[in-house]
């Protein structure tokens, strides 16, 4: 991938406009804990499969899952999540992760202010459109 390239040419392996190629704007780490507590709110589970999860959403680029296991640890710092270590069929163990009451609080407050941020966008985008 070039990042020199203009926006149209860097593409990601499915073909899309990479996040790098849009600056700042392109960057979606600041959603990743809402996005990892929404994921636990749903089912516990552990950190592969989460990252496999916001990946898919486009919460994450291929290259990003690593934030997952950081932003897991943070929240289990916090005490927003619990951890229990258990054996991996077939494999190393795993560690599944699971949402704990405060970390349920944490992601009603993260719903509201997404809820907040989308009229903002909402406006802004009639705006810019209102250019064109």
């Amino acid at each position: 991938m070039s990042y020199t390239a203009t926006y149209r040419e860097v593409v990601d392996d499915a073909g899309r406009p990479a996040a790098a190629s849009r600056g700042r704007a392109g960057r979606g780490r600041r959603l990743v804990m809402p996005a990892v507590l929404l994921a636990l709110a749903e089912d516990a589970s552990h950190g592969y499969e989460i990252a496999g999860r916001l990946l898919d959403q486009g919460f994450l680029g291929r290259r990003d899952t690593a934030i997952v296991y950081r932003t897991l640890a943070t929240l289990e710092a916090d005490g927003l999540v619990s951890a229990a270590v258990g054996d991996g069929v077939g494999g190393p163990k795993r560690t599944t992760y699971s949402l704990t009451a405060a970390g349920r609080r944490e992601l009603d407050d993260w719903a509201a202010l997404v809820e907040e941020r989308v009229r903002t966008l909402r406006g802004f985008l009639r705006r810019y459109r209102a250019l064109t």
